[in-house]
């Protein structure tokens, strides 16, 4: 997957990449169609961040937060405020944060007008030139649990293979919630590729364990937006959301881990990782999700969503 692929606008259409927009104080709730993603990185026990997406939609039209409106994730007295993130597109609306959301309690994500907080593209002090706003009409109030927090058991750490033919097991706790679902993702970097290999990998249920053959990791599923019908736009909206939580500042996080969890193993290996020409780096992606409520004021096509992802690494070396 190359890394431009995260913004999403620009690469779903060339007509994305113009600034075309609606303005939310023109809109209510029904208008809009919101796909919201937040995703803990880390293994439980590492975990070092907590990053929200949403991306606002209306007749497959981006939207614009205006008028002092925003979107903010709350719990108790926990509140984190998306801003535009203009890495992702520049009405793709995102927060990373370190508050450890608790799984036993429900998350409220807002949209509302408000007025203090209105960073309309300001790049003065509110207090110096006041905007008079109008009555907010957008407002929903959906809601969603963390899932049962990630804690993969086994590997330790970095993993080096030698062969196609070997297998790599990935173990974890297991969740005690059966609303929790399973996904593994794969994306793998190759001497003799061109360009990166990324696919799906199918977990039934909560097993606590999977093992997958090196073979398949090697493979392209072609996970793009030409996985996705031409006119499934919100599919892809989806999609290009969950990748950006998955894999934007990955790097970060697999390093972090790798410090923290196989620091030994990885001096013990410097020469066993040593590339060639047909080596490989495969970062897999385990991924633990839950589903939220949705506010049913929202157009119906709304989804809200909450994962917490582990990031295995493993070495190809033949």
């Amino acid at each position: 997957m190359k890394k431009g692929w995260l913004l999403i606008p620009c690469m779903l259409s060339l007509a994305a990449c113009e600034d075309q927009h609606k303005e939310s104080k023109d809109l209510t709730a029904a208008d809009v169609v919101a796909d919201i993603r937040i995703n803990r990185q880390g293994n439980a026990a590492y975990t070092t961040a907590t990053r929200i997406i949403a991306n606002l939609k209306s007749d497959d039209i981006d939207v614009k937060l205006t008028n002092g409106d925003r979107i903010q994730a709350i719990q108790g007295n926990s509140r984190v405020t998306l801003l535009r993130d203009r890495q992702l597109g520049d009405h793709t609306y995102s927060a990373t944060t370190d508050i450890k959301f608790d799984p036993d309690t429900r998350i409220q994500i807002v949209m509302a007008q408000g007025i203090d907080e209105s960073r309309d593209d300001r790049w003065y002090p509110i207090d110096l030139l006041p905007i008079e706003l109008e009555e907010g009409k957008l407002h929903a109030e959906s809601f969603i649990n963390m899932p049962t927090p990630l804690a993969v058991t086994q590997p330790s750490g970095a993993v080096t293979i030698n062969s196609s033919a070997e297998t790599v097991t990935l173990s974890w706790e297991q969740s005690n919630n059966q609303a929790d679902d399973m996904q593994l993702f794969y994306q793998s970097t190759c001497n003799t590729a061109p360009q990166k290999r990324s696919g799906e990998i199918s977990i039934s249920g909560d097993p606590g364990t999977i093992t997958v053959p090196v073979s398949e990791l090697l493979m392209d599923q072609g996970l793009d937006d030409s996985t996705f019908d031409n006119n499934d736009q919100a599919s892809e909206v989806i999609f290009w959301l969950l990748m950006a939580l998955l894999y934007q500042d990955y790097q970060t996080t697999i390093e972090s881990e790798n410090s923290a969890r196989s620091e030994q193993f990885i001096s013990q290996n410097i020469q066993a990782n040593a590339t060639s020409d047909n080596s490989c780096d495969i970062n897999m992606t385990l991924v633990r999700e839950s589903h939220g409520e949705v506010d049913p004021g929202l157009n119906g096509q709304s989804t809200l969503l909450a994962t917490h992802s582990v990031v295995q690494k493993v070495y190809y070396r033949p």
